[in-house]
């Protein structure tokens, strides 16, 4: 997909129904990936993970729960937290009430086409009730983008990595590819339960 800055006629809104994510581009170059972050109540990324970029998060609305290396961060509005390139960190949302963030990676790495992907298999039943993908298209997922982000849990690393001939040979890297060309299975996204702020 060819890199360009978005405008507000033409933001693009990526939803995952399983974790309750559901992400607006805002910019997206090389340099930089920013969007606008809501996270259903009750929400939660798929699992702990590390980036190879620096990413910031800005909570706008709500309260964002952020564990960064072990260390618990309560985001309020207008409170941020930066996490560093290779710094395990998580994301959930208690409340009963959602929580909308600014989040930013500077360089953007290949995050907006991860984002697509691994929502795009959770829109299509591939990931279990976390969201998590199944271990071999896990595997072929984070081997396609080794360049940006991997499994926070060393466990994980290296199950996925010891995976990887197995996914290769089962055809899982297939499947990510179709998905970053826009041949995955077909499904029609969830609206969002409410409008995402301008």
């Amino acid at each position: 997909m060819e890199d360009a800055k978005r405008n507000s006629n033409s933001l693009e809104v990526i939803t995952n129904p399983v974790t309750g994510e559901i992400v607006r581009v805002l910019e997206s170059t090389p340099e930089v990936f920013r969007f606008e972050f809501v996270l259903l109540p009750h929400g939660t990324v798929a699992a702990p993970h590390q980036h190879t970029v620096p990413q910031t998060i800005a909570a706008r609305i709500g309260t964002l729960h952020a564990s960064v290396e072990g260390t618990h961060h309560v985001l309020e509005p207008d409170k941020s937290v930066i996490i560093e390139a290779g710094q395990t960190h998580d994301q959930w949302n208690p409340a009963d009430t959602e929580v909308w963030a600014m989040e930013e990676f500077r360089p953007a790495a290949r995050m907006h086409d991860f984002f697509r992907v691994l929502f795009g298999m959770a829109r299509d039943g591939l990931t279990d009730a976390k969201g998590v993908p199944r271990p071999l298209l896990a595997s072929a997922l984070f081997a396609e983008f080794s360049d940006s982000i991997r499994p926070g849990r060393r466990f994980d690393r290296i199950l996925l990595g010891a995976l990887r001939p197995l996914a290769r040979l089962a055809g899982s890297h297939r499947v990510i590819q179709s998905y970053l060309r826009g041949t995955g299975q077909p499904t029609e996204a969830p609206p969002a339960t409410a409008p995402l702020a301008a």
